[in-house]
Parts: C-alpha cells; sequence; structure tokens
C-alpha cells in the first residue's frame, strides 16, 4: 500500500517539474521574442500555475485517503479550468476574429470591474487574443497550453481513481 502512495507522490512531482518547465518556456518566448501575452494567457498560466502547486502538494505532504482524494479533485479542478479557458483561446484564434477588444490590461480591468466580471470579460478575448504570434508543429502557444491541461487531467484521474 505504502509503495502505491509514493508512486502517486513521485507521478505528481514529475507533472510539478513539467509545469515548471511549461511556465519557465512561456516566460523564456515571452522575454526572447518580446511577447506579451493577452489576458487569456496570463489566466492559463495562472491556472497552469496552481495546477502546479496542486501537484507539487500531492508530492511533498504525505496524505491519507481524504488528503490524496481533495488533492485528486483539486487538480481536477484546475485541469477543467485550464481546458476551458485554453480551448477558448484556440477557437477564438480559428474562428472568431477579434470579435471584441480585450486590450485593455488584466490590471486595469482588475482596478475598475469585480472578479467575474474581469473573468467574463477577458473570458470573451479580442483582436489581442486571436493574434498567433508563435507556433511549433503548426500549433499555437494555447492549442500546446489544451494539450498539456488534457493531458494533466487524464493524470489527474487516474491519481484520483488510485485515491479512492
Amino acid at each position: 500500500m505504502q509503495n502505491s502512495h509514493t508512486l502517486q507522490r513521485r507521478r505528481y512531482l514529475a507533472a510539478s517539474f513539467f509545469i515548471v518547465c511549461i511556465l519557465s518556456f512561456a516566460i523564456y518566448i515571452q522575454q526572447h521574442d518580446s511577447l506579451n501575452p493577452c489576458p487569456l494567457c496570463i489566466f492559463e498560466r495562472i491556472i497552469m500555475g496552481a495546477l502546479g502547486v496542486s501537484f507539487f502538494l500531492g508530492a511533498i505532504i504525505s496524505l491519507n485517503k481524504l488528503g490524496r482524494i481533495f488533492i485528486g479533485c483539486l487538480s481536477l479542478f484546475f485541469s477543467v479550468s485550464g481546458i476551458i479557458f485554453s480551448a477558448r483561446h484556440v477557437w477564438i484564434q480559428h474562428f472568431s476574429p477579434g470579435q471584441s477588444d480585450c486590450s485593455m490590461g488584466l490590471l486595469y480591468l482588475i482596478k475598475i470591474m469585480p472578479i467575474h466580471e474581469v473573468i467574463m470579460k477577458v473570458f470573451e478575448g479580442g483582436v489581442e487574443c486571436a493574434k498567433i504570434d508563435w507556433t511549433f508543429l503548426t500549433l499555437s502557444l494555447p492549442a500546446w497550453a489544451l494539450i498539456c491541461f488534457s493531458g494533466f487531467f487524464l493524470l489527474s484521474l487516474f491519481q484520483l481513481s488510485r485515491a479512492a
């Protein structure tokens, strides 16, 4: 029984390390290629970071059954949130060029609106969010984020099934 918990913690640690690599790469190309992230990109990074923290907590804390279920549900929540935001971003990039203007900075939006309105405004996307500035194997950063979030969702489901 202890052996399966060790393996579960190692999977969480590997996933959190992978997320650190993903976020580091995003920051690298932002600095190297002077790509300023749109508000949707920022939300995706925040969700990815929160997912990484939940995975890291699952890796470093020896949890009982209830704790493992909680971490599994938390990582599922962040994975699904990431899938929703990155799928919306991919949809905006391919099917909805420039519905509205999301060029207002995220900090400005937070200052003038309640948080639920900020989330809705960012989720609408716009001209800035529709641009594809970087690709790898013909996929944009939001498409890669969607793939990663989907993989983390599957990992979270697997980990949750092992926790129960």
